[in-house]
C-alpha cells in the first residue's frame, strides 16, 4: 500500500488565555476551539493579513468543554478576537495545534 499523509482537515484543541487583573497578575480563561487546518499557502495569505482575519477563517467552534462546542454569531466572534488576551492566546494554540505540538497534562 505505501506511505500515506494522514491528513485532519478539523481538530479540538485546548486554548489558554492570560487575561490581567489588578496587581500585575492574571486570570486564566481555558477552553476548547474546534480549529479548521489550513494549507500552507492558504495559511500564508491570511497571515499576511493579520492575525484576526487568519482566526476568523480557522475558528469554527467554542466551548468551555469538549463535548459543549457551539457556532460562534458573528457578533461573538468579533467580541472574542476584538480582545488582544483572546487573539493572542488562539493564535498561539493554533499554530502548537498546526505543529503538532501535543500539549502538556
Amino acid at each position: 500500500m505505501g506511505f500515506q499523509v494522514k491528513k485532519q482537515t478539523h481538530v479540538v484543541w485546548p486554548v489558554k488565555v492570560n487575561v490581567p487583573t489588578n496587581g500585575g497578575n492574571t486570570d486564566t480563561h481555558d477552553f476548547y476551539v474546534k480549529f479548521e487546518r489550513l494549507s500552507e499557502k492558504r495559511f500564508n495569505e491570511l497571515a499576511a493579513l493579520g492575525q484576526t482575519k487568519l482566526l476568523t477563517e480557522v475558528v469554527c467552534e467554542v466551548g468551555e468543554t469538549e463535548d459543549e462546542l457551539a457556532k460562534l454569531s458573528e457578533a461573538s466572534r468579533a467580541e472574542l478576537l476584538g480582545e488582544t488576551n483572546y487573539r493572542v492566546g488562539l493564535y498561539e494554540s493554533y499554530l502548537r495545534m498546526d505543529a503538532g505540538v501535543a500539549v502538556k497534562n
